[in-house]
């Protein structure tokens, strides 16, 4: 079920995590959804949706990855699914964009959702570092001059969204970085009113625990 309850009803999440490329949003999306205490969760990273589009990278093949990624989120909301999202989300439109398409028409309105959303952070050495792991790893390292480029792109809007909660991601583990995340009180009530919602006991007594 759900992990957040509003006047005695369960409530859907969706998470967004954004940053950098090389930051961690993947890693740390995949340890939030397997650490959500909710019996119907899913996540789900934007990239992975240009994969299927076998023309060359462009703007417009970049909007209709976030769209179809938003219109599967909500379709998974619409079940009663937490929904984890990834991705770099450096222009505040495309954000818009995502946005739009879950509180749009298509597949039906929603009801209720939560929405929270999160930045990860790291200094530029380090994202360059984990870039640099990945070598060999196919469509995950990028060159060192484009990720330089696009880190300082998406550091410009960092906190630029009124509900944004950065995280410095040097600061913990990925599994740290998750039960943070998983144990945030403040939500947005269909992205529009800021409520402090209650989390069931097990998820935050899960958050205070010591990695092993």
């Amino acid at each position: 079920m759900p992990v957040i309850m509003s006047e005695g009803v369960e409530v859907p999440r969706l998470i967004i995590l954004r940053g950098s490329p090389a930051v961690g949003k993947s890693t740390i999306a995949s340890k939030v959804a397997s650490l959500n205490s909710a019996k119907k969760k899913t996540h789900i990273a934007v990239d992975n949706f240009q994969l299927y589009d076998l023309r060359p990278m462009s703007k417009d093949r970049e909007k209709l990855a976030i769209r179809n990624a938003a219109l599967l989120s909500k379709n998974f909301l619409l079940e009663g699914f937490d929904v984890v999202v990834d991705y770099v989300f450096d222009e505040p439109t495309d954000q818009k964009l995502f946005m739009d398409f879950i509180f749009g028409a298509q597949l039906g309105k929603l009801d209720t959702i939560y929405v929270q959303q999160f930045y990860l952070d790291a200094p530029i050495e380090k994202i360059v570092k984990r870039n640099q792991s990945r070598s060999g790893k196919r469509g995950e390292y990028m060159n060192v001059p484009l990720l330089r480029k696009l880190y300082a792109k998406t550091s410009e809007t960092k906190g630029s969204i009124e509900h944004e909660v950065i995280i410095d991601t040097t600061k913990y583990s990925a599994k740290q970085c998750a039960k943070v995340i998983l144990s945030n009180r403040e939500a947005y009530k269909n992205d529009q009113v800021l409520e402090t919602v209650l989390l069931p006991e097990k998820d935050l007594a899960r958050a205070l625990e010591e990695d092993e």
